[in-house]
């Protein structure tokens, strides 16, 4: 991508005047308070800028052209201190990268402006906080910026940040790289009028979170969000949907951007922490930190989807599943139910909104929220029964916060009753 002596000489000169311009700005000691933003050597370096809370590598050409966006962020995030109260004031205007925007390779706020998209945070502000007002201020910056939907980057891309705050505070600390994602086979569009410096608009994001316990073993989350997303988006609105869906390995993320994330491990610790998807979130509370001597990708731990969504059909916590009793049901009945669950699946029943409604009743006055499956150890969803001939994959389809009027026009089938929980009429 950057094979002429002309482009490898340009590169040369960015990092020469990133240095000069860091060494002038808020992090002139990456390594102040032992810091190490980029712990973990994210490859490759293109535009390297460090801050006070973190450090970016902002893409100066692609294909012939520079995308506007960063490839990469990188922090490190420690346990909030105490009593710091909240943030400074979000400025009004954001700045640039003189020297890239001179060279049209960076925007400036007026790209964004008007555009219909946020200025969506690598490295959130909050996050930046905790390391003062000098860092909070730093962190509104172009290079710190992409592109992003309003609903997606105030939704789920929040949720994840904040989820990452609650990590950090647990277990002391973590290590965060999250940047965009362009698919080769897609349009690519852009914000910025005429005369202003374009920014792609990515198709997807990326966050990859590291923690250390006290023996010194990793473990690894990655995730990887669509930037907008087919079908139904009531999960990907919301600050409390459902992150398990959008766990991946660190390799599907490395094939997808050409970036190497742990670049400074040895090869066989690199290789058994990016190849396997985490199968759940980690734990959101003190008493299940990691404390053994093992690594560890995930531990069987509460969904973030059922923080405040209880009225609206919360989906359950990662466990055990075990058979409904309370219903005759044939042998066939039993044996396929006990299939569905060691794929993972639980019924969630219609509920009704009020305590009063019954079944049968047809009254459009009458709300219940929608029935649904929900794989409580992977996060997929599904709106009809996972069939065993589809290798109990689930249709995909996520009804969960919608709603009916009148009550459901049939009663749960035995299937259902048996992989349910504790609602919901019988047969």
């Amino acid at each position: 991508m950057r094979c002429s002596i002309e482009k490898i000489a340009l590169a040369v000169l960015f990092i020469f005047f990133a240095d000069s311009a860091a060494a002038q700005g808020p992090a002139a000691d990456l390594a102040r308070d032992g810091y190490s933003h980029d712990r973990f050597g994210t490859q490759p370096r293109d535009y390297v800028r460090g801050f006070r809370a973190f450090i970016v590598s902002f893409d100066t050409e692609d294909e012939g052209r520079a995308r506007g966006v960063p490839e990469w962020v990188a922090y490190e995030l420690r346990r909030k201190p105490s009593g710091i109260g909240p943030g400074a004031s979000r400025p009004s205007k954001w700045q640039t990268d003189p020297i890239l925007h001179q060279r049209q390779a960076a925007p400036n706020d007026a790209t964004y402006r008007g555009s219909g998209y946020d200025r969506g945070h690598l490295c959130m502000k909050s996050h930046a906080w905790r390391l003062g007002r000098e860092a909070d201020r730093g962190s509104h910056t172009i290079l710190n910026a992409c592109p992003q939907v309003p609903s997606f980057n105030r939704g789920i891309w929040l949720g994840l940040e904040l989820l990452t705050g609650e990590w950090a505070d647990i277990y002391g600390r973590v290590w965060v790289v999250a940047g965009p994602v362009f698919y080769p086979d897609r349009e690519v569009k852009t914000i910025g009028d005429e005369g202003e410096v374009p920014a792609d608009i990515p198709h997807a994001f990326y966050k990859v979170v590291v923690r250390e316990n006290p023996a010194g073993n990793l473990a690894v989350l990655a995730f990887l969000f669509p930037h907008f997303p087919p079908g139904d988006k009531t999960n990907w609105r919301k600050r409390t949907g459902a992150l398990l869906p959008y766990l991946v390995s660190v390799d599907q993320i490395e094939k997808l951007t050409g970036l190497d994330f742990l670049a400074r491990l040895p090869d066989e610790v690199e290789a058994g922490l990016e190849s396997v998807p985490g199968s759940s979130l980690w734990p959101r509370d003190s008493k299940n930190r990691l404390d053994s001597t093992k690594g560890e990708r995930g531990t069987d731990a509460p969904s973030v989807i059922n923080k405040g969504e209880k009225k609206s059909g919360a989906g359950p916590s990662n466990r055990a599943l075990k058979l409904r009793t309370g219903i005759a049901a044939t042998k066939a009945e039993m044996e396929l139910a006990r299939s569905i669950q060691a794929a993972g699946w639980l019924y969630v029943m219609p509920i009704p909104k009020s305590s009063k409604a019954k079944w049968g009743n047809y009254d459009r006055r009458t709300i219940w929220w929608r029935e649904y499956w929900i794989n409580v150890r992977t996060g997929k969803i599904s709106s009809r029964e996972p069939l065993k001939g589809a290798g109990f994959s689930g249709d995909g389809l996520d009804l969960r916060g919608s709603m009916r009027r009148g009550s459901p026009s049939r009663k749960p089938t035995v299937i259902e009753w048996l992989c349910s929980e504790s609602k919901g009429a019988k047969p």
